[in-house]
């Protein structure tokens, strides 16, 4: 898909170098995962290395786990990890101090902490630890590290889609539909969580809800 322009029922599509008029759109396009530029990262990422607690929070259990964030968050996170999937964990403060207080949680919580920058994960078929730019090696056998994702909404830049206060999801009522009536929004484009399960629930939500549209038309 190209392009989507215009509005309540009134939709064109560009798409394969043709046009398409509909009275409704779905955008279900997903995005991309943003990867962390460690050397060695591809040879663990999705069994060593993760990046999100909801999906692959349990593949942690009864290992070495490090944390590595960039923000203020990962100490929750890695108290949540401690409490629902490991007792061994470790805090990689990215790029910035913990706050006193933030350090103190850790502690209590006899959470590990370390501040520095990432460079390298080591090991060759096993992941054995991290190598910061200062040359201390941090031991682990799994990471949940940071990422981030791109919306592939690029066909929608046109349309005065209503987003978040960050200007990136968009946002959506009960039944998927974006502020412009007509157009529906699933998966990672929209608010909210965008596991494949709960993006086949949206989109089959929004396919009722546009038949139901049409026979009464």
């Amino acid at each position: 898909m190209e392009r989507v322009t215009g509005q309540e029922g009134q939709f064109e599509v560009l798409a394969g170098g043709k046009t398409y008029r509909a009275r409704y759109v779905i955008a279900a396009s997903g995005a991309k995962e943003t990867i962390a530029p460690f050397k060695n990262l591809p040879r663990f990422f999705g069994t060593s290395y993760f990046t999100c607690m909801i999906c692959d929070g349990y593949r942690t259990t009864g290992k070495k786990l490090l944390v590595i964030d960039r923000t203020i968050n990962g100490v929750r996170l890695s108290i949540g990890m401690k409490q629902m999937f490991t007792s061994d964990v470790t805090f990689l403060a990215q790029g910035f101090s913990v706050p006193p207080h933030y350090a103190a949680l850790l502690d209590d919580e006899g959470i590990g902490r370390v501040e520095g920058r990432p460079e390298e994960l080591l090991g060759d078929t096993t992941l054995e630890g991290v190598r910061l730019a200062d040359g201390r090696v941090i031991p682990c056998e799994v990471i949940l590290g940071w990422g981030g994702i791109s919306l592939n909404d690029e066909y929608l830049d046109t349309l005065p889609l209503e987003r978040d206060a960050e200007g990136f999801k968009i946002m959506t009522k009960g039944s998927g539909e974006s502020s412009i009536p007509g157009l529906f929004v699933l998966g990672a484009l929209r608010q909210g969580h965008s596991q494949a399960i709960i993006s086949a629930g949206q989109g089959a939500e929004a396919a009722i809800e546009i038949s139901t549209r049409i026979v009464e038309i």
